[in-house]
């Protein structure tokens, strides 16, 4: 193809890509219009019985809030424009799949796969209490078993739990990337 045939189709693309009101992410946040600039995140609040679990969230919002360089983190409320919370409501595991194990004369069934589940709420408020972003944030993830009997199976519930918070970082992070997104791509 020729050299001036691909400069027209890139004018030409890059027009209707500017004509149907697309954008490069960051180069316009309707929150900015809103004045918002600066962000305290608060500690997200835990709702369940998994201790530290909002840690992962709180962690994983403010890993977001600076990678995507739109707003400045403050350290307190009277310093910021609006106020981001989190609410931690679920996070449970449960056995997704099983397995049979011989073990002498008896068959048993072990988990082979589990499955882990969380939700967590999200807002934004300003300054004045009036929330500005509002989502549900919500996903599973599978992480393997180390099911084993016997005196073999003595760590298993050491790896399960190791196993379980690794599936919840990773929920963590995903969910509060994707919470990030709509905060700033919502309106």
């Amino acid at each position: 193809m020729g050299k001036a045939i691909r400069a027209y189709l890139l004018m030409l693309c890059t027009a209707l890509m500017a004509g149907c009101g697309y954008h490069m992410q960051g180069s316009k946040n309707p929150l900015h219009e809103l004045g918002i600039r600066r962000i305290y995140v608060e500690g997200f609040r835990n709702l369940t019985y998994r201790p530290g679990i909002e840690q992962m969230f709180t962690t994983a919002m403010v890993r977001e809030l600076e990678k995507g360089r739109a707003f400045r983190i403050v350290g307190s409320k009277s310093e910021a424009d609006a106020v981001l919370r989190g609410v931690v409501q679920a996070a449970d595991a449960g056995v997704s799949s099983t397995r049979s194990v011989q073990q002498g004369a008896k068959t048993l069934q072990v988990a082979s796969e589990f499955s882990a589940t969380i939700s967590c709420d999200i807002s934004l408020e300003e300054q004045d209490g009036r929330v500005i972003f509002n989502y549900v944030a919500s996903g599973s993830k599978k992480y393997p078993s180390a099911a084993q009997t016997g005196n073999a199976g003595a760590t298993v519930s050491l790896v399960n739990d190791s196993e379980q918070r690794i599936a919840y970082q990773f929920l963590a992070g995903q969910l509060m990337a994707g919470a990030y997104q709509r905060m700033i791509d919502i309106f």
